[in-house]
């Protein structure tokens, strides 16, 4: 069982006693899927250039990340929450490196931040509300645009990715990663599965559905979208 501590540091990537990693490939594998999100919404939506790239890692990367998963400890939790966070630091740019090939097979160019997140939702109800995301910066002082979420696991019931309209007030919460309070309606719901990447500009609306069935597990991270 892993245990969670304040004081832990920060693991850097690969730890020993994993699988020796997969060589870094240069773009990602042949069966990778590329899928445009909320068009129809245009381009004034905040999310708009939100993507979805199936197959993005090749198997035996995500096998090391489940791996590395297992190996990593569990942050404690300053307030309520459904997710179990464990952090890490990709030193060898390993995982980035194959992050931002996938993203080239949706033509976006970028640069993806070392420090990253598995998000584990060990139960079923485990939800968030509708929010939006901070950007991070990098070694170099600038900001990230796009948060990712790469699944390392299916769900057959709940748990999506809800990109919701926007509303008006939402631009004078972003900075605090708030929006404006009311309902709104669901414009896309990505689906957890197993190798699937999501790519989203930080400002667009989104929720975590509820899951049903568990667990739930993805990595979650920042990249800076370039000209």
């Amino acid at each position: 069982r892993r245990e969670g501590g304040a004081s832990l540091p920060l693991p850097a990537f690969p730890p020993s006693g994993l699988p020796p990693a997969p060589p870094l490939a240069p773009a990602p594998p042949p069966g990778a899927a590329v899928g445009r999100l909320l068009e129809a919404g245009g381009a004034s939506h905040p999310g708009a250039g939100s993507c979805t790239v199936d197959n993005a890692l090749p198997p035996e990367a995500l096998e090391r990340l489940l791996a590395l998963w297992r190996s990593l400890p569990v942050a404690s939790k300053d307030k309520e929450s459904p997710i179990e966070r464990s952090y890490l630091f990709d030193s060898e740019g390993w995982l980035t490196g194959l992050l931002t090939a996938a993203a080239a097979a949706a033509g976006l160019r970028c640069v993806a931040l070392p420090g990253v997140r598995f998000l584990h939702y060990p139960e079923p109800g485990g939800h968030l509300p509708p929010h939006v995301d901070l950007p991070r910066c990098t070694a170099g002082g600038a900001k990230s645009t796009h948060t990712f979420l790469l699944y390392l696991t299916g769900c057959g019931r709940g748990g999506e990715t809800l990109l919701l309209e926007e509303r008006e007030g939402d631009a004078a919460l972003a900075r605090m990663g708030g929006v404006a309070p009311g309902p709104r309606a669901t414009l896309e719901a990505v689906r957890p599965r197993e190798g699937r990447l999501l790519l989203m500009p930080h400002a667009c609306p989104h929720a975590a559905a509820p899951t049903i069935d568990t667990p739930k597990l993805l990595v979650r991270g920042e990249v800076r979208v370039l000209a």
